[in-house]
């Protein structure tokens, strides 16, 4: 009769370990994927952000020199991502492109 109740305890106690390592693997597994799926998201956001400094830098080298010396600054925001340029000299510029949800942000110092 002791044994029984032993036995039946034993089987309590080995379902509830079992329980809680099956729940923890299982919260590790979705915290994984939710931080793979963030740093995913983030790389895309940078990929764009490059894009969008190149398309910045092409804009900035096809004005005419009539252009540049009446250029003083130029702010775009297109999807969450704001595109700034500024002059600092004659012959440099700030590239700036941030995005206004993620951490994105990437400047370049333009020189003609």
């Amino acid at each position: 009769m002791v044994y029984k109740k032993m036995k039946k305890a034993y089987i309590l106690l080995s379902t509830l370990f079992f329980v809680l390592l099956f729940s923890f693997l299982a919260k590790q597994s979705l915290e994984n994927n939710a931080l793979n799926s963030r740093v995913y998201s983030e790389k895309l956001y940078f990929i764009q952000a490059k894009a969008h400094i190149q398309f910045l830098e092409q804009y900035i080298t096809s004005l005419d020199e009539n252009e540049l010396l009446t250029f003083i600054s130029f702010e775009f925001i297109p999807d969450n991502f704001i595109l700034k340029i500024a002059k600092m000299d004659e012959k440099e510029y700030f590239l700036t492109v941030e995005n206004e949800d993620f951490g994105v942000r990437i400047s370049k110092i333009l020189k003609l």
